[in-house]
């Protein structure tokens, strides 16, 4: 009789880190229904919610975030060696396989303590440039799977360039057609919404009002900015449905036109694969710049437009909304760029990785 085998994912803190452990979970599932599957989370809301919509196995183990450790140095070493300590332990008790780290400081305690305990660790690096926890484990890891081949990581880490992992509903979507006039655009601050992101676009709906009409508006908010991008609407007699959170993102994505977004890696992996057109306002604070690089390499390849975010108004944002609205064939030529840069078997890619670790089984480099 065959063993079961255990593949623990680690990460947490956003829908775009579970997201892609959660393709690859169901592509595990799909090769093995014995396979045990774990997520180890932090503990944060979004992560119950995102994980609520899937069968799998859950555990929490709170970690410290990497921004606590500039302003309580002292309290972070303390919470994360306490963080370590209680991966270790349950480590102990899981029969591991497999750690696969999603990034995110939520995934180091776990991996780090998988690591020690000589168990195989594989890390999923979706940014261009490699983040923090990448840099903090890549050279205990057994390998990383990178989304881009820009992205570098540890010289003697095995790295595999399989692209960034999608879930099957948006992977799937059937080619897409740009209508003529009117249709959907799609407006998306991440899965927790991004309040910079919603002012501009209420701004440039005041801007464009006439141009707007006909267009229905699908934003995702936020739970904090939901009634008073809802009141906004219904001020400037917009067609909106406004909500906090999208569950069905496949279905918007294949309805939008245009979509405004963030520039959060796998937002972008997912868009490519939906083959839809985007605005791209990347978040200026994020670590090592890696929005703005993630943004402007698909706006290198004619698939995004990259706007700025402001701190007053909208900006570039309604001029940029302008021209695209108004120009379908431009919209077509976005749509089958986006196309070129997608990787709609990442998943495959990773699970062959992970599976390949847990066998104990030796694979071509990347």
């Amino acid at each position: 009789m065959s063993r079961v085998r255990t593949i623990i994912f680690a990460g947490g803190g956003s829908g775009g880190h579970l997201f892609p452990g959660i393709a690859v979970a169901k592509e595990l599932l799909r090769r093995d229904r014995k396979i045990r599957i774990v997520f180890v989370r932090s503990g944060r809301e979004i992560e119950e919610r995102v994980l609520a919509a899937t069968s799998v196995e859950s555990h929490v183990i709170p970690a410290p975030p990497s921004t606590q450790l500039r302003r309580n140095p002292v309290g972070f070493i303390r919470d994360y060696r306490r963080a370590v300590r209680e991966a270790a332990r349950w480590l102990r008790d899981a029969g591991a396989d497999v750690v696969v780290g999603l990034g995110g400081f939520a995934s180091v305690p776990l991996a780090t303590a998988a690591a020690r305990s000589e168990i195989a660790v594989l890390l999923l690096e979706v940014n261009t440039v490699a983040g923090r926890a990448t840099r903090w484990l890549g050279r205990r890891a057994s390998c990383v799977c990178v989304a881009f081949d820009e992205c570098r990581t540890a010289r003697s880490t095995r790295r595999v360039v399989t692209g960034n992992p999608v879930r099957s509903a948006v992977r799937d979507l059937p080619r897409r057609s740009t209508p003529a006039g009117g249709g959907a655009l799609l407006v998306l601050g991440g899965s927790q919404g991004a309040r910079a992101v919603n002012r501009m676009v209420l701004d440039a709906a005041g801007e464009l009002a006439g141009k707007l009409r006909g267009f229905r508006i699908v934003h995702q908010t936020g739970t904090v900015d939901e009634s008073f991008v809802r009141a906004r609407y219904a001020d400037l007699s917009q067609d909106a449905v406004v909500s906090p959170f999208i569950d069905d993102v496949s279905r918007q994505y294949a309805e939008a036109k245009l979509v405004i977004s963030r520039a959060g890696a796998t937002t972008l992996a997912e868009l490519s694969c939906a083959r839809a057109p985007a605005i791209l306002i990347p978040f200026p604070k994020s670590i090592g710049q890696h929005q703005l690089k993630n943004a402007r390499w698909y706006e290198t390849r004619g698939a995004a437009t990259l706007v700025a975010q402001t701190g007053n108004g909208a900006g570039g944002l309604s001029e940029a909304i302008g021209q695209l609205i108004s120009n379908p064939s431009e919209l077509d030529r976005m749509s089958r760029s986006m196309w070129q840069c997608a990787r709609p078997g990442a998943a495959e890619d990773v699970c062959d990785q992970i599976l390949a670790l847990a066998d104990s089984v030796r694979v071509p480099y990347g």
